[in-house]
């Protein structure tokens, strides 16, 4: 015969069990619920509303399941992002220096420039330097950017910037467009011109 205490013991244990089993039971009841019947039609369809994030994606809201569906860039969107990245980019650190950078905002962007572009801009890397006076520094960042002109092996995207400059512990600041002018030579975008607004 068992003792009270093991009783006692297989007791409880049974009546866990059976709280856990009806536990799983309508957990699993409330999941085939939330799950809709793909034989089942909706007359209530409404159409799909597309929302254009402020990155230019573009996804497809379904009011009904209130989900949210990615829609995948096609390849130009793709292309003509890359782009206007590009032009972000090569101003932000082309105008982004300081008089102690020995012009490394040059440097930075080589890469990204045509050679008759470098050829312009790259003066000052074969200059002697001037002796050190007072501390200037510059940065810049990209505000928006549109792509205004697009004929598939060049483009000119437009730039709104903020520019911080720093002279003699004196700090200022404006906002000043650019306009940047890519072409697309064996198979990259680079940079071949840019016009700062007057």
């Amino acid at each position: 015969m068992l003792s009270l205490r093991t009783r006692i013991f297989i007791i409880i244990s049974l009546v866990v069990l059976a709280i856990l089993g009806v536990s799983v039971f309508f957990i699993m009841l409330s999941k085939k619920k939330a799950v809709p019947d793909a034989n089942l039609t909706n007359n209530n369809t409404a159409p799909l509303a597309d929302v254009v994030l402020p990155t230019g994606q573009t996804v497809v809201v379904n009011p009904i399941t209130q989900g949210v569906t990615a829609q995948v860039p096609t390849a130009l969107e793709t292309e003509q992002n890359s782009v206007r990245q590009l032009a972000r980019i090569f101003i932000e650190r082309y105008n982004s220096y300081s008089s102690a950078g020995n012009f490394e905002n040059l440097l930075d962007v080589k890469d990204f420039s045509t050679p008759a572009l470098w050829v312009k801009i790259s003066g000052p890397l074969t200059s002697p330097r001037p002796p050190s006076g007072s501390f200037v520094g510059v940065s810049t960042l990209a505000v928006s950017s549109d792509l205004s002109d697009w004929q598939g092996s060049s483009a000119q995207v437009d730039i709104k910037t903020h520019i911080t400059e720093d002279k003699e512990n004196k700090v200022t600041s404006r906002l000043a467009g650019v306009s940047v002018y890519l072409v697309k030579t064996n198979g990259n975008w680079l940079v071949d011109k840019f016009i700062w607004e007057k």
